[in-house]
């Protein structure tokens, strides 16, 4: 499971608009059982829609992210309005995102690391102008 950040209604925005982008993905069951499969329904082939404007993270990557901005989650599904994240995002101290183990300069184990710190924080700012033009909230489940 994971957590999506987008903003309000972003689906049937972008539905109107025309800007989803269907993805084909070759499907990763087995030959021998792929006409019982039901991502692919035999074809190997499985289709997903890609939204702009959103970003995907595990739920504890969310957690990590929320609280270094000092935003309360309170549940797994809300609204922010736009000001306050941005306030919440000009005054983030980078540094408590990170949630990556090191050991001898080598990255070990799964976590945040500066790469996905800035991903993060640049989806963010790419939501947040979005909302602001839209006159809507940031929605996050």
């Amino acid at each position: 499971m994971g957590v999506t950040i987008s903003p309000a209604n972003n689906l049937a925005f972008c539905e109107e608009r025309k800007l989803v982008v269907i993805q084909k993905e070759d499907c990763l069951c087995e030959e021998n059982h792929r006409k019982n499969c039901h991502y692919c329904n035999g074809t190997g082939f499985f289709t997903e829609k890609i939204y702009p404007y959103e970003l995907n993270v595990s739920n504890s990557n969310f957690s990590t992210l929320w609280g270094a901005l000092g935003l309360d989650k309170q549940d797994w599904c809300g609204t922010i309005s736009a000001q306050e994240l941005l306030g919440a995002l000009a005054r983030v101290d980078e540094s408590l995102i990170l949630r990556a183990n090191y050991v001898d300069g080598n990255f070990y184990s799964f976590g945040i690391d500066n790469e996905r710190v800035a991903y993060y924080l640049n989806k963010l700012r790419e939501i947040l102008v979005q909302c602001l033009a839209r006159n809507v909230d940031v929605f996050w489940c």
